[in-house]
């Protein structure tokens, strides 16, 4: 058992205040769960009732931490939880911020694949999609979902070749070959989309790549 001695708001955060039992400090709380704890200067209190506290107040900063972390971009719910951990949170601060953000639609791993193949799809591969998926941490089954839409990408493969052309004056089919297989476009696309540039420029086109 210990007394709380004194109750100070943070200098850098200011929506925390700091807990002092019997002189010493011993934790941070948000302003809510503060104010929810009823804790008072003078107030007796178990060490184990305040860390529980402390816990609570925890879970609720850093799920305020992640909504921030997510409001840049749309997120995997791994890269949350690498985020999290990496700032230092306990686990069961981490899996409440997560479940929160799933349980409000905030994460939702099929939602993010969609919408990086939508932006994507028109400039790259799906070979190359499903890496940078795989490495932010998606879904495997909601990356299949996502790339398994995707009816075509011939003319995606052609609009990159052009692209690639218009900036390489010296053209040459095999490296516009090994380019268009670093972005991720598969076989026969890459071969379409060379004999397509070849023919307009007037250049043989090697053999097809595989």
């Amino acid at each position: 058992m210990g007394k709380i001695t004194d109750v100070t708001r943070q200098k850098k955060k200011e929506t925390r205040v700091s807990i002092f039992v019997d002189g010493e400090f011993v934790c941070g709380l948000d302003e809510l769960t503060f104010a929810q704890s009823r804790i008072a200067i003078g107030d007796e209190i178990e060490i184990d009732e305040l860390m529980e506290i402390c816990k609570e107040s925890e879970k609720r900063i850093a799920f305020d931490k992640a909504v921030k972390y997510i409001a840049y971009r749309q997120r995997t719910k791994k890269e949350v939880r690498t985020h999290l951990r990496e700032k230092g949170y306990l686990p069961q601060s981490v899996d409440y911020a997560v479940d929160k953000l799933c349980e409000y639609g905030y994460l939702d791993d099929y939602r993010f694949c969609r919408e990086y193949v939508a932006v994507y799809a028109s400039r790259v591969g799906v070979k190359k999609m499903r890496m940078d998926m795989m490495r932010l941490g998606a879904d495997k089954n909601a990356i299949d979902e996502a790339l398994n839409a995707i009816e075509e990408q011939e003319d995606a493969a052609y609009k990159t070749a052009q692209k690639y052309v218009r900036t390489h004056k010296n053209f040459n089919a095999m490296k516009l070959k090994a380019y268009l297989y670093s972005r991720g476009f598969n076989g026969d696309d890459i071969s379409s989309a060379t004999q397509r540039i070849c023919d307009e420029i007037g250049e043989d086109s090697d053999d097809d790549y595989e």
